[in-house]
């Protein structure tokens, strides 16, 4: 060692000092790194051919530094972006940005930055505050779009021996394991740019994967190819796709690492657990030629104090992406459809919310001990520590250290200390919807109703709270089974949940109250949410959007519209807050068809416009019909105007916080998207826009929404679903319009589409219809969507032969996919249903892959049979309830007493006569007496059930198909809306064959309307 330049203990010490002189800054191959693990009687737990293997990469650590050299160093801070690298002397450094400012000096000054440190972070935001206590903004506050990311992999229980293998052990094709995944990574994703092998210093390896981010942000993009030496603007328009909103990284990162953890055991064949702490963007890692100290009584026999040099034992880092390469790892289009997940403010600064630890922690334990079944994990203290609320555990009786934890922004515990079960390194909270933050705020919700609901007696409700903290909390606010005290408990609920979650279902009995308590609520609910909550680029803020009532169709929107004015105009100046004022927003083509039918003008249809030349019906209107155009344009206008100061009208469109919207569901979840009839809708659109393109654009884009309140939904409103014969004919059309036009189907006009239909469209494709074709191509369905028919599976009917009409669907396909309209619209949605089969289908609706599932609709069941009385009805067993005599039997009860029939097989052109999805929701029908008719499911219609049964593993599907028409129907008139001084009747009717089918009396005598058959 006579020619090295010095012994590294001390040199970790001038280096952070900076007391090094310039002529004697060390050089990487002056210092013997391995100057402490040499010796013969240093066991490393590996074998002497890879020990030897290991000092030898000491002696020459230039040859695989790439990682920090063309990296890590170049990026330490960065003014133009306001980044920097957090870089950390030991674990228990912060993240604030003076550690990386003095390792980028030493860079600067050519000194081996990397001996003063240990450890470093992905890329975050400079913080923007320091708190009082010292402490910088937190990093989770601070995701920022770098210029990489790298992806950590540390197996921490395996073997050191083990864990060098896969870097040094070859197969037969003279592969290791990190080789094929090297390989795979490269040859899938573009933005991959290899791996670095870095040695803990301890008993374990540092898998770091480095992927380019530059693509997610424009300006990130820009930035990164001026430093580079590239013309900008083309690698703009090479390599940008969009931006990724910096709030969506936190979330994302923990997916793309899932991701990246499947493919280690898929590709690389490695099937032991890695740590899952480093799942956080934010995670401490170990710097490539880092130093760590030796601790006191070290299993390698070093003694405390001396330095262990991270080394890096294989690195294979490229500038840009290999040769060939498709897709990306990172996508900022992928990222947006993660379910917009709740970022609520740290507990310890909330002014709202009062968390009480000592009671907290026993209603904490018996939480998870109920739902994940065993005493253990156990919590042992709610604390406040680095990561905000944390709480630790114990891992069994024998466990007195408590190392486990959960932070308060996370959903699954990190197994530490003793006793962790074999092979697991994380343990999911029971819901993995909310943060542990979140679910603290509803245990102390639920806390807080028991001291309200503790000195009422209630009768007909179970005296133990289960169920989820939501339900708990409907349970301790319900006084009893009444109407009343059911809707009071159901307004306390629906605000509790539409404030945890960014996508929550309510799911309630008919008249329940839920959608009307949520659209009475929503002016406190805005105020309540802006103090309580952060809004970034993912959820639009309370004060910049709007919130809107969708109603089925725009009856029902004029319902609640007309209900809720009614209620607002009776507030008085006493109120603590200010309502909003109730608007009703119409499309253009509703606005127009009203119009005509009033004034009795022809109007034109929208194949019409597009026949005559028009894209649009705006434009034909416009064109062909001014006076008509003008005037409905005038009446929209008006309707944006709502009460102001001093008796004054303001225009609520520039003040969205003062109106409150009712309107239709494909109104609502298309709100954001940009269309020429979008802008008419803005009260400053002017007809010489529609020629205007980028104004009308700029106007449409205005729309936002803050908050959706959505009643009623179905499963069409969930699901896009269509037979593989319809998807085939429109894919047909689309290679049609591509053919007669030499355009991509983007580039097309929907005139055009519908000449080139109609001049060379096949019988299929006119018979499905030029709507139906462009809204199957424009869903874009894959072979991944695609479901076939299995009968066995989820059988149905009595006749079971291979004619039969059911059985014949066996083997037929169909497409199905999620939509995402609430993941798209960046806004607060609250869903309301009564149909158990949506709720079911919402539960399971998630991203898929390889990760901790998150649902995007989290689902709050408030429909158990627990919270209401049991109303009885009469039921009917008919032949004629069938599709040959249905008509008969329809006549002759609205003849003998019936004021109203429900059923979907009657062709009655009456306005008596309604269809179970066309009544779902009605609250006209309270005073009426109603007969539902029941008959069997149409083929098309059960083979639809059968995929959906498949896709969503719903074992019950056709009961509860069933079971939701039956609840929707009594619903009209019964139940919670059953008028008790002059109750109307209800009465269900069935043919002798589907009573049997559906199981007869044990189907008809359960749930929350028991039908008996009349003697």
């Amino acid at each position: 060692m006579s020619d090295m330049w010095s012994p590294l203990k001390g040199t970790r010490y001038l280096m952070m000092s900076n007391n090094l002189k310039d002529n004697s800054a060390p050089e990487p191959n002056r210092i013997d790194y391995a100057e402490f693990i040499r010796a013969p009687d240093i066991d490393l737990g590996i074998s002497a051919k890879d020990k030897a293997r290991l000092v030898s990469r000491c002696e020459r650590p230039d040859k695989r530094n790439v990682l920090w050299t063309s990296w890590i160093a170049p990026w330490l801070v960065n003014g133009d972006l306001n980044q920097h690298i957090p870089i950390h002397e030991h674990k228990k450094s912060n993240f604030a940005h003076q550690g990386s400012e003095r390792a980028a000096a030493l860079v600067d000054a050519e000194e081996m930055a990397q001996l003063g440190y240990s450890l470093f972070s992905n890329i975050l935001s400079i913080p923007a505050f320091q708190n009082d206590d010292g402490t910088w903004q937190r990093p989770r506050e601070r995701c920022t779009i770098g210029p990489f990311l790298i992806f950590t992999f540390e197996a921490d229980h395996t073997e050191l021996q083990q864990q060098v293998n896969w870097l040094w052990s070859k197969d037969d094709d003279g592969q290791t394991a990190i080789d094929r995944l090297d390989q795979y990574l490269s040859a899938h994703y573009k933005d991959y740019r290899g791996y670095c092998a870095v040695w803990s210093g301890n008993k374990s390896v540092h898998f770091h994967l480095l992927f380019s981010s530059a693509h997610l942000s424009r300006a990130t993009l820009e930035v990164v190819a001026k430093a580079q030496g590239k013309n900008p603007a083309a690698q703009i328009r090479d390599h940008w796709h969009g931006d990724l909103e910096p709030d969506l990284l936190w979330d994302y990162y923990s997916d793309r690492w899932d991701r990246l953890a499947y493919l280690f055991r898929d590709v690389a064949g490695i099937t032991d657990s890695f740590d899952a702490s480093l799942r956080g963007l934010h995670q401490k890692r170990r710097l490539p030629w880092g130093l760590r100290e030796a601790e006191a009584g070290n299993t390698f026999g070093l003694k405390e104090g001396d330095l262990i040099p991270q080394a890096v034992l294989e690195e294979n880092i490229r500038r840009t992406s290999a040769k060939g390469a498709e897709g990306y790892l990172l996508s900022a289009e992928e990222a947006r459809c993660l379910p917009p997940l709740q970022r609520s403010k740290p507990l310890s600064g909330r002014k709202s919310v009062s968390l009480v630890a000592d009671e907290l922690l026993p209603i904490l334990a018996d939480y998870l001990r109920d739902r994940w079944g065993n005493e253990y994990p156990k919590p042992a203290r709610i604390t406040e520590e680095t990561n905000g609320i944390t709480v630790r555990f114990y891992n069994s009786a024998d466990d007195q250290n408590p190392r486990s934890f959960i932070s308060e922004d996370y959903r699954c515990m990190l197994w530490f200390g003793r006793d962790i079960p074999a092979g697991e390194t994380l343990k999911p909270l029971p819901d993995t919807s909310v943060t542990l933050g979140e679910l603290l705020i509803e245990l102390q919700a639920e806390l807080d109703a028991k001291a309200i609901a503790s000195t009422v007696a209630k009768s007909g409700v179970r005296n133990r709270p289960s169920g989820s903290p939501i339900n708990q909390l409907f349970e301790r606010s319900l006084l009893s089974t009444a109407p009343k005290h059911y809707r009071s408990a159901m307004s306390v609920a629906a605000r509790q949940a539409s404030s945890l979650s960014a996508c929550s279902m309510i799911v309630s009995a008919e008249g329940g109250g839920k959608t009307t308590a949520a659209i009475r609520d929503a002016g406190r609910f805005r105020l309540e949410d802006c103090l309580t909550n952060f809004f970034g680029t993912r959820l639009d803020s309370p004060e910049c959007g709007f919130q809107v009532v969708a109603g089925s169709s725009y009856r029902q929107a004029e319902e609640h519209y007309q209900a809720y004015r009614a209620w607002w105009s009776e507030q008085t100046d006493h109120a603590d807050i200010e309502f909003p004022a109730p608007v009703l927003l119409m499309s253009f083509a509703e606005g127009y068809k009203r119009y005509c039918i009033t004034y009795g003008v022809t109007a034109i249809s929208y194949s019409e416009a597009l026949g005559k030349g028009y894209d649009s019906l705006v434009e034909a209107v416009y064109a062909l019909q001014p006076k008509v155009f003008d005037q409905i344009s005038r009446e929209k206008n008006e309707a944006w105007k709502v009460p102001g100061l001093k008796g004054r009208f303001d225009n609520a469109f520039h003040n969205p916080t003062t109106a409150l919207i009712f309107t239709t569901h494909e109104m609502a979840q298309t709100f954001n998207r940009p269309t020429l009839s979008k802008a008419w809708l803005h009260p400053e659109f002017d007809p010489l826009d529609i020629q205007n393109a980028e104004r009308w654009i700029e106007l449409a884009t205005q729309f936002r929404l803050y908050r959706m309140i959505h009643d009623e939904v179905s499963l069409s409103d969930l699901l896009h679903l269509d037979s593989a014969h319809d998807v085939s004919v429109a894919g047909e059309f689309k290679v049609l319009v591509k053919k007669v036009t030499g355009m991509d189907w983007s580039k097309v006009g929907q005139s055009q589409r519908l000449q080139i239909l109609n001049d060379h469209g096949s019988v299929y494709m006119k018979g499905l219809g030029f709507h139906a074709l462009c809204r199957i191509i424009d869903i874009g369905y894959d072979t991944a969507d695609l479901n076939t028919v299995d009968f066995h599976a989820h059988p149905f009917g009595i006749n079971n032969k291979d004619d039969a009409m059911y059985v014949s669907t066996h083997g037929s396909q169909y497409y199905l996919r999620p939509k995402n309209w609430w993941v798209q619209q960046n806004c607060r949605v609250l869903i309301t249903t009564t149909e158990a089969l949506v709720a079911q289908v919402a539960r399971w609706i998630n991203k898929g892959g390889e990760r901790i599932w998150v649902p995007q609709i989290r689902v709050h069941r408030l429909d158990g049979e627990e919270f209401l009385a049991a109303d009885y009805i009469k039921l009917r067993r008919e032949k004629g309830a069938s599709k040959k005599g249905i008509g008969g039997l329809v006549r002759d009860m609205l003849d003998n007493g019936a004021d109203h029939i429900i059923t979907d097989m009657a062709n009655n052109a009456s306005v008596n006569v309604s269809t179970h999805i066309s009544s779902r929701g009605r609250n006209d029908l309270q005073d009426k007496n109603i007969r539902t008719i029941l008959t069997f499911l149409a083929k098309d219609e059960y083979a639809r059930l059968n995929v959906i049964a498949q896709r969503f593993g719903v074992s019950d599907i056709y009961h509860l198909h069933y079971r939701d028409r039956l609840n929707q129907a009594v619903g009209r008139n019964r139940g919670l809306r059953q008028n008790f001084e002059t109750p109307c009747e209800h009465e269900v009717v069935v043919s002798p064959t589907l009573y049997r089918c559906l199981g007869g009396g044990d189907f008809f005598q359960a749930g929350r309307y028991p039908a008996y058959l009349q003697p």
